[in-house]
């Protein structure tokens, strides 16, 4: 199920049916609204409809795209900013509309603007320091991994050795000479 879907759902069983519609249509998608701030837009609706429990589901990331979702746009349209600098792609309209939303936007609403963004920090650097313990425990396995082979080479060594001490050398049979 789409995150456009998910939060339709939750926005429906709320009884905020506007929204839910809204939702459906994906106004709060990060990659089908053409609102810059579209987390913020939900965050703010919420808070004016009286659902601080909901706005904080927001703020916290439960209805940001997902990396499914990510990859389709991008496969739909990112990967043309690619062919060419996105500056230079986006039109002035563009650019003038998105400062004129971002000028709308209350002091209060800039600052929780602000702290999505610091909470949005926090969770990839957590996920990068969770990373880095990864591939450092992963790094040290590889050193007891490589420690490991050597004994066994060591022992498989050694074991040829004592076979060759132990195995009994054989006679030869001598051959009766006739008379």
């Amino acid at each position: 199920m789409r995150t456009k879907e998910r939060l339709e759902e939750v926005l429906r069983a709320a009884g905020l049916h506007e929204m839910a519609a809204k939702a459906l249509l994906g106004g709060y998608d990060d990659f089908e609204t053409t609102s810059p701030t579209p987390i913020i837009d939900l965050v703010r609706d919420l808070k004016a409809a009286d659902r601080p429990d909901l706005a904080q589901r927001a703020i916290d990331g439960e209805w940001d795209s997902t990396p499914e979702e990510a990859d389709e746009w991008f496969e739909r349209e990112g990967r043309s900013l690619l062919e060419e600098p996105y500056r230079a792609k986006m039109k002035r309209e563009e650019v003038a509309l998105m400062r004129l939303e971002i000028e709308k936007l209350t002091r209060d609403e800039l600052v929780e603007l602000v702290e999505l963004g610091h909470h949005r920090l926090r969770v990839v650097e957590d996920a990068l320091a969770r990373l880095e313990k990864a591939r450092a425990d992963l790094d040290q396995a590889l050193q007891v991994g490589k420690a490991a082979k050597s004994e066994i080479w060591a022992g498989r060594q050694e074991v040829a050795l004592l076979e060759e001490i132990i195995k009994p050398k054989r006679r030869r049979k001598q051959v009766p000479v006739p008379e």
